[in-house]
This record gives C-alpha cells, sequence and structure tokens, in this order.
C-alpha cells in the first residue's frame, strides 16, 4: 500500500519485482489495521499521480485484497475527470461511483469523515445551489469547488448570501410559538423562512418575516 502511496505521490514508475512481490503478498493486508490501510489509501488518492497508482494497484490484484473494492469501481473512479485533491475528495468520488451512502464503513474512517464525504458525493450528483452553499461547510465546500476545477472561493460564495446561519434569521422559535404555531410545526416553519431568505424572495426583516410566518401557519392550518 506505501508503495503504490509514493507511486501516487511521486509520480514514478515501481520497480517490477516490487510489482510482483506485492501481488504476492497482496492477502496479507488482512493482518494489518484497516486504520493503517485507510491512511495509505487516503494519501494515494490525494497523490497527483493517483490514477496511475489506481491502475497499478489493480494489475497487481492488490484491490481485491480492500473493502468492497472491484475493478469496475475503480475504472469508473480513474474514468473520471474530477480529481479529488484531497482525502475527503478521494472518499466522496468512490462514494459518489459506488452509489451506496454505506459504502464507507468498513474502512473504519471517523463519523465526521463519513458524514463529509457523503455530502460531497451528494454535490457531486447534484451540483450546488444556494442552499447547498449555504448548508455545506466551508472546507468541504472548498474541497467540492477543486474537484469541479472552479475558480470560486467557498468563503466568497458563503458571504454572499444574505445569512450565514439560522440563528441570523430575524425570526426565531420564541417568535414562532408566539404566533401559535407548536411542535415539529416551529421547525418547519423556521426552515421555510430560512429557505425564502436564502432565495431573496423576502428580505430578512422582523415586520416581513412575521408576515410571511402567519400566513404560511394559517395555510398549514387549513391544508
Amino acid at each position: 500500500m506505501r508503495a503504490f502511496r509514493f507511486m501516487a505521490q511521486l509520480d514514478f514508475t515501481l520497480d517490477e519485482e516490487l510489482v510482483r512481490a506485492a501481488s504476492a503478498l497482496g492477502h496479507k493486508l488482512r493482518h494489518i489495521a484497516m486504520e493503517r490501510i485507510a491512511i495509505e489509501f487516503e494519501k494515494l488518492m490525494a497523490g497527483p499521480a493517483y490514477k496511475r497508482a489506481l491502475s497499478s494497484l489493480m494489475a497487481a490484484g492488490i484491490h481485491a485484497h480492500l473493502p468492497d473494492m472491484d475493478r469496475h469501481l475503480l475504472e469508473k473512479v480513474i474514468d473520471d475527470d474530477r480529481r479529488p485533491v484531497n482525502a475527503l475528495g478521494g472518499w466522496a468520488l468512490l462514494l459518489y461511483h459506488a452509489g451506496d451512502a454505506n459504502w464507507l464503513a468498513a474502512w473504519k474512517r471517523s463519523n465526521a469523515t463519513k458524514r463529509e464525504a457523503s455530502r460531497l458525493a451528494r454535490l457531486l450528483s447534484t451540483g450546488l445551489d444556494t442552499f447547498a452553499i449555504y448548508d455545506t461547510p466551508e472546507a468541504t465546500l472548498d474541497t467540492y469547488l477543486r474537484m469541479e476545477g472552479r475558480t470560486d472561493r467557498a468563503l466568497e460564495l458563503k458571504r454572499a448570501l444574505p445569512i450565514q446561519r439560522r440563528s441570523e434569521l430575524r425570526f426565531d422559535g420564541r417568535d414562532a410559538i408566539a404566533i401559535g404555531a407548536k411542535g415539529a410545526t416551529i421547525k418547519q416553519l423556521l426552515a421555510h423562512l430560512e429557505r425564502v431568505v436564502l432565495h431573496g424572495e423576502l428580505s430578512n426583516e422582523e415586520t416581513i418575516l412575521r408576515k410571511e410566518a402567519g400566513a404560511w401557519l394559517r395555510h398549514e392550518e387549513r391544508s
């Protein structure tokens, strides 16, 4: 794993004898902690020559000893024009092509890594819109933009939004209760106001939001 990782990072060709030895001994990876294997694989995916390294890894049959990894999946990753750029991008690209939100579980990564890789994989599928910019952490958004080859800056995209977080909304849970909202309706009402402000349909002003909230609540009560 380390040999293929260095190949990806430094863009050199592995000695044929080394590749034969790796192929013959690949089954011994089952004796290595998955966390250590995952770290090497993350570094491989973040390397500039990751496609060459993946191809060589497949040719040596090492992929057969990695969790839920098959030739078809790796070929799709290699054919994808989007570059992983970092570990998170690498996992997201694999998740995207695996088409399984639970694919990463066997690799023993942190909950934060699994959450953000899944979020990034969804972005690779759906693309970016106003709410995605708002809802995606800056670091994950930056990875997405770099993977897509975009020149936008994540921080600038976020700063251009009317609000940066729900706490900036000039209507909160207490206001919702004051106009008669109860239970799950409070969360739904705040989510509605959050979206209309983000999409520029309403200004983030207390009077305007209170009026919209009342109209929304009356509509919900009738339906």
